[in-house]
C-alpha cells in the first residue's frame, strides 16, 4: 500500500517482444488507477514507435519527450497533458519530434532524473519492446517493473530473455573495465534461453573468486529485483499452468523472485475500442479484459511495495473462481 504520497511509485512496463499488448495494458492500467482517485501520469517512452496516445484516445500532436530532448524544454513536468479523465495526465513520446529513438547516455539520465521529479502518486512508463540497452536502463529506474507477455511459449521465452539481458546489464554497470569478469559475462551471453543453462549462481561464484566486492554488490541488487508479470490475451485458466516452471527458472537460473500480477483474457472488445479510437476501459467497461485490468490495478494500489506469497497459485485459483462465478466468460466458452 502506498504510504508516502510525496514519493511517486514509478512502474516501468516492458515486454520481451512486440505484439503482446504492452501499450494497451499500460494505458488502461493508468486509467484504472486514476479512476481510483490517485494522481497518475502515463509516459510514452517507446521512442521510435510511440503509440500510447492511441490507446488513451488522444491525438499524436501533443508535445512530449521528443520535444523535451530536442527543443530543450524546461522540464517533463511542464509537458504533462491533463486528459479528460480525472487524475490522469499524459506525457507524449516522440510523435511530433521523430528520430530520437537512439538517445545518448546524457539524454537518458536527463529523462530518468525528470521522471523522478514528477508530481504524481503513480507514474507508468510505456517502454519499447525488446532488450535494447536504453529500454533495460529505463526498466531499471525502479526495483519493481511489469513485464507483459502472452502465455504462448515464444512470448514467454522472450520475456525470460529480457530478464536475462536486464540482469546482465546490471552486471555490466558493476564490472566496468574488469576484463576477467567481462570474459565470465561473455559465457552467459552465449547461453540460449531455451536450452540447458548454467545458473546465474555459478557465474556469480566465478565472479566472487575474481572480485568478492562486485559479487556482494550483485547479490544485493538481485535481492531487490522483483519483476511483476502480466499474462495478456489468455484463453483459459489452464494457460497459467506454466507459472511454476517460470518461478523455477527465476529462482534456479536467475537467482531472483517475481510475482505473477494478473491474467487478462482475450477479448474482441479490444479491437473494437481501437477502431473507435477510445480507451478500452471507457469503451467497454464491463468486458472481460477490463474486469481483469481493474483487478490488476487494485493489486498495484494495495500491494505494489510487497511481494505476493505464492502468487502463481493465487492467480490461478482467482482466475478459476472468476470463471466459475460467471464474472468472466472466456471466448472458448461463449
Amino acid at each position: 500500500m502506498k504510504t508516502n504520497t510525496s514519493i511517486p511509485t514509478i512502474i516501468p512496463v516492458a515486454s520481451g517482444k512486440g505484439g503482446v499488448g504492452k501499450s494497451l495494458i499500460t494505458a488502461n492500467l493508468a486509467i484504472a488507477i486514476a479512476n481510483s482517485g490517485h494522481s497518475t501520469v502515463a509516459i510514452d517512452l517507446d521512442l521510435g514507435n510511440s503509440n500510447l496516445h492511441s490507446f488513451l484516445g488522444l491525438s499524436n500532436s501533443i508535445p512530449g519527450v521528443g520535444d523535451f530532448l530536442r527543443s530543450k524544454a524546461e522540464s517533463l513536468e511542464k509537458l504533462k497533458y491533463a486528459t479528460e479523465i480525472p487524475f490522469l495526465s499524459y506525457i507524449a513520446g516522440d510523435g511530433r519530434m521523430p528520430l530520437v529513438a537512439n538517445i545518448t547516455y546524457h539524454q537518458k539520465q536527463k529523462i530518468i532524473k525528470e521522471i523522478k521529479k514528477l508530481d504524481a502518486e503513480y507514474i507508468l512508463l510505456d517502454l519499447g519492446a525488446g532488450s535494447h540497452n536504453d529500454i533495460l536502463d529505463l526498466f531499471g529506474i525502479a526495483d519493481r517493473g511489469i513485464i507483459i507477455t502472452t502465455p504462448e511459449h515464444p512470448a514467454v521465452l522472450s520475456m525470460l530473455a529480457f530478464l536475462k539481458n536486464f540482469i546482465l546489464r546490471v552486471l555490466d554497470r558493476l564490472v566496468k573495465e574488469d576484463l576477467e569478469i567481462i570474459s565470465v559475462l561473455q559465457e552467459i551471453y552465449k547461453q540460449p534461453t531455451d536450452g540447458p543453462q548454467r545458473t546465474m549462481e555459478v557465474y556469480r561464484n566465478k565472479i566472487a573468486q575474481i572480485n568478492p566486492e562486485i559479487a556482494s554488490k550483485f547479490d544485493n541488487i538481485c535481492g531487490l529485483i522483483r519483476p511483476r508479470f502480466i499474462y495478456n490475451m489468455g484463453e483459459d485458466p489452464n494457460d497459467l499452468d506454466i507459472l511454476p516452471r517460470i518461478d523455477n527458472t527465476l529462482k534456479k537460473v536467475f537467482s531472483i523472485e517475481g510475482d505473477h500480477l494478473g491474467f487478462v483474457f482475450k477479448d474482441p472488445d479490444v479491437r473494437t475500442s481501437i477502431r473507435a479510437g477510445e480507451p478500452l476501459l471507457l469503451h467497454s467497461p464491463q468486458c472481460n479484459a477490463v474486469r481483469s485490468i481493474k483487478q490488476i490495478a487494485n493489486r498495484i494500489i494495495k500491494a505494489w511495495d510487497v511481494g505476493i506469497l505464492d502468487s502463481a497459485g493465487r492467480l490461478k485459483d482467482h482466475t478459476i473462481k472468476m470463471v466459475m462465478e460467471g464474472k468472466i466468460v472466456p471466448l472458448t466458452v461463449k
